[in-house]
């Protein structure tokens, strides 16, 4: 997806709700910082043992190197496949009409369920009254 933006996140060993960003986790090891507490956390934790518990410290000097040493590749953006055809651009004449469609084929789908519970109310009073 274009413009999608990925952050790979280090839950913390005590509480996984909580988790810190894994680049900031290496950007404080560059800086040698000892300690972090991540936002939402009770406790500071050591940022070797969260790195820890990703990588080694030697795959992190390695992947180190290799970013240094090259630009990261942009990501392209996916072709649609041959078959499919291109989304109609938002309020569009197409995109209106599918969005109609859709919402017909709810309203139909809606309609059929209230009248199968007015079926089957029809038949319970016709069980109760005398």
């Amino acid at each position: 997806m274009p413009g999608l933006v990925v952050d790979a996140r280090v839950p913390m060993p005590d509480d996984f709700e909580v988790t810190a960003s894994y680049s900031h986790l290496l950007e404080l090891e560059r800086d040698e910082e000892e300690f972090h507490r991540p936002e939402k956390a009770k406790n500071r934790y050591r940022v070797i043992d969260l790195l820890n518990g990703v990588s080694t410290a030697e795959e992190r000097e390695a992947a180190r190197r290799r970013s240094e040493a090259e630009p990261p590749k942009p990501i392209p953006d996916p072709e649609p496949k041959k078959d499919e055809k291109p989304k109609p651009k938002r309020w569009s004449a197409e995109w209106i009409k599918e969005q109609l469609t859709t919402t017909q084929g709810i309203i139909v789908g809606i309609t059929a369920i209230l009248a199968a519970i007015g079926t089957m109310i029809a038949g319970l009073r016709s069980l109760f009254t005398p």
